[in-house]
């Protein structure tokens, strides 16, 4: 999302960014509803203009809906994984699912969906998701997944923030999805490819 390239690293979506880790997983990648939520709460209460969210839940929670509609409602950008669960029984998880979530699917590097991307509820728009190489603990790692895609969203959601401070929140959602790549229309493609070639020019 936003490496620096220091020391002949990798280079992220926004290298400007500052992030803030909002720890609400435990070291296996488990966690409860209500510790997202205490997250998306610190979220808002400092101030956080984009939240990515590369976790799901296949179970709606009222608790949640309510925090990310109450973050949304205050201006913020929130980003989510589709999931994992291929085309055939993958419904989007939560909060993805939720229409003021921008839900994110995987392509791989042919810009064709990936199998494993979940296409059963509303997907915003896809993103690289296959052999994303990313900063680790102790260096970097390759992974796969609609987690990698949310992250690379969400720094476009950053990069438009940065070259259009003048746009809220909402504003800056949509501006986001018209960027899209979008050559021919895909079932599950929702919006289109991520695409910010624009905001280089």
């Amino acid at each position: 999302m936003a490496a620096n390239g220091r020391a002949g690293g990798l280079y992220g979506v926004a290298p400007e960014a500052q992030l803030y880790g909002i720890k609400v997983m435990d070291r296996d990648g488990n966690g409860r509803i209500s510790d997202v939520i205490r997250g998306i709460e610190w979220a808002m209460d400092n101030h956080i203009q984009v939240l990515n969210m590369s976790l799901g839940d296949r179970n709606y929670n009222a608790a949640l809906e309510y925090a990310t509609r109450k973050a949304h409602q205050k201006g913020m950008i929130l980003v989510a994984s589709a999931g994992n669960d291929g085309e055939r029984s993958g419904l989007v998880d939560y909060p993805a699912r939720f229409p003021w979530v921008i839900s994110v699917g995987a392509v791989d590097q042919e810009m064709k969906r990936a199998s494993f991307s979940s296409t059963r509820g509303p997907v915003d728009m896809m993103a690289p998701g296959v052999d994303i190489r990313s900063s680790w603990k102790s260096g970097y790692r390759t992974e796969s997944g609609t987690s990698m895609s949310a992250a690379h969203v969400s720094g476009g959601a950053a990069l438009v923030l940065s070259r259009h401070p003048e746009l809220n929140g909402a504003k800056a959602e949509s501006y986001l999805k018209r960027l899209n790549k979008r050559s021919r229309v895909r079932k599950g493609y929702g919006h289109g490819l991520l695409n910010l070639s624009p905001l280089s020019e």
